[in-house]
């Protein structure tokens, strides 16, 4: 396990190079988070445990999830993310931009690649997203027009297939709530 890397669907993150040069990944503008973003990956200099987790919450933040390597996605206002950057072994801060919310179909679509137009998982309508941990999914859906189709709970996070037209996809993955479609 390479504990330099945070690894992502469609994204992989090497965090020793980016402290090194002060870049990350080249996320394309349209898919960044927002400069007030409240969601962000914090990765550890070892290998997390339960007290990792317990510190990123003595500080206030709402963890979500953890994501490979050594990392977790975490909900966190400026003060607290303040406080996390101060928390020993924290390695490593990223902005949890839409890029990272999509999976491969939805990223091919949104940047504009022919074969995924047809794609019948986009053009059908119908999209599986997860939500963050204690986000509340239901009104973001509600104004993009979106129809829950079914809905479940699963560690504290929304599991959802929802029914809407290709073209809110972009919004959908830039809804802070949404964690992945």
């Amino acid at each position: 396990r390479d504990s330099k890397s945070i690894l992502l669907q469609n994204a992989m993150i090497d965090t020793e190079a980016a402290r090194a040069t002060g870049k990350s990944v080249d996320v394309p503008s349209e898919f960044k988070a927002p400069e007030d973003t409240a969601y962000f990956i914090v990765q550890f200099d070892h290998t997390v445990s339960s007290s990792d987790k317990a510190a990123l919450e003595g500080a206030g933040a709402t963890v979500s999830h953890y994501v490979p390597n050594s990392a977790y996605a975490v909900h966190a206002t400026p003060s607290v993310l303040a406080k996390i950057r101060a928390l020993s072994g924290t390695q490593f801060i990223e902005p949890y931009h839409p890029y990272y919310k999509m999976n491969a179909q939805v990223l091919g679509y949104l940047s504009g690649r022919p074969e995924a137009a047809s794609d019948s998982a986009i053009t059908n309508g119908e999209f599986s997203l997860v939500g963050f941990r204690g986000a509340d999914m239901e009104k973001a859906l509600s104004r993009l027009g979106a129809k829950v189709v079914s809905s479940q709970s699963s560690d504290g996070r929304s599991v959802m297939t929802i029914k809407g037209s290709p073209e809110i996809l972009k919004a959908l993955v830039k809804q802070e709530s949404v964690q992945w479609v």
